[in-house]
């Protein structure tokens, strides 16, 4: 990790809604990133359909989005996974967090298939040092 801060902290996408994982995650970011925190799937696909394909620096990804009361159709991991692959450039790095073995080793293997370098380990597991060494991969 750099000394130095940015003037303009460059932006980590965090689709993620656990609300004390988020603050887990804000807690360990260095203040040359900030966290763009979206706690559903349309919100994430949203967000990634309008935005430039290089705007993250990298991406979290948790697999199992709770539905949001009210939303009819909401979306999962492996939905968000399908707009990084049309939308985001592949040279932005991705950690899928999710504790859902299965789901996030799909979306995992799908998002390599097309060129994303891609860390995948359960939040459970996830410690400090690993995050920074993921945000390691966020400054190449």
């Amino acid at each position: 990790m750099s000394n130095t801060t940015n003037i303009h902290p460059r932006p980590i996408l965090l689709v993620e809604n656990s609300r004390s994982r988020v603050d887990q995650l804000k807690v360990w970011c260095p203040a040359e990133y900030r966290l763009v925190v979206v706690t559903s799937g349309n919100a994430a696909m949203g967000m990634l359909r309008r935005d430039a394909p290089d705007t993250y620096a990298g991406i979290l990804l948790d697999f199992d989005l709770d539905r949001v009361p009210g939303v009819a159709d909401e979306r999962c991991g492996m939905d968000v996974a399908q707009v990084i692959i049309e939308r985001v450039s592949r040279v932005t790095p991705i950690l899928v967090h999710s504790e859902n073995a299965t789901g996030s080793a799909i979306a995992a293997d799908r998002l390599r298939s097309v060129g994303f370098a891609v860390t995948k380990i359960p939040y459970r597991s996830l410690t400090m040092d690993d995050f920074l060494e993921w945000l390691d991969e966020c400054e190449e």
